[in-house]
């Protein structure tokens, strides 16, 4: 898994099993998960049984919900229900 920019206690958290590569945090009522995806990723349409809410902390992320298209940067933050 990609990752090495992570700090170790990341590193160490156990590997998501979905459809990318992440660490996850136990959590009650939620994942937190701490990802990293190449540029020109791309994620099928698909939906959650809970909310997510997600920080950029690097490069960019568009996010289509109901076929609205949102940009976030570095800093930003997202939620979807």
């Amino acid at each position: 898994m990609s990752g090495a920019h992570f700090p170790e206690l990341i590193r160490a958290l156990p590997e998501f099993s979905g459809p990318f590569d992440a660490y996850q945090l136990n959590a009650r009522n939620c994942e937190v998960l701490f990802a990293s995806y190449p540029a020109g990723t791309t994620i099928d349409p698909h939906a959650h049984p809970t909310e997510n809410v997600g920080v950029i902390t690097s490069g960019e992320l568009i996010l289509i919900v109901d076929g609205e298209e949102t940009r976030y940067g570095p800093g930003d933050w997202y939620h979807a229900t």
